[in-house]
């Protein structure tokens, strides 16, 4: 899997300009009036950013305003509708740029150990 710059946009972290990981993939699965997007590097994208999957899942639903759900058997997550992937990228690093850092030190490892708030991250030190 190709590795790129994500998360670069409008961020004056250094760090995030540094850090690389799986480009979101999707595509377009439509039957009849059912259209879905599927994310289908979920777990890559979920594991570089040491975030649950199934949470990356309902921050992007929650931005694009439409249901979402992490498929566990395909590893993949769905999105109702049709959303292209610069706009799910664009969330993601909204979503990496508020979240991901240390709010002290600005450091991309901030792993979802012992703590209920996202925003209450810290690195061990």
């Amino acid at each position: 899997m190709a590795l790129a710059k994500i998360g670069t946009k409008n961020c004056n972290n250094p760090l995030l300009h540094k850090h690389r990981m799986p480009k979101l993939i999707t595509r377009i699965e439509a039957v009849g009036n059912d259209v879905k997007t599927i994310v289908v590097n979920l777990e890559e994208v979920a594991e570089a950013l040491d975030r649950p999957p199934a949470y990356i899942m309902q921050v992007l639903g929650y931005s694009v305003g439409a249901v979402s759900e992490f498929d566990e058997e395909a590893l993949t997550g769905i999105v109702e509708g049709e959303h292209g992937t610069r706009e799910l990228a664009t969330v993601l690093e909204e979503f990496m740029n508020k979240f991901v850092p240390c709010k002290e030190c600005k450091n991309l490892e901030t792993p979802k150990e012992g703590s209920s708030r996202w925003s209450a991250l810290r690195v061990a030190t």
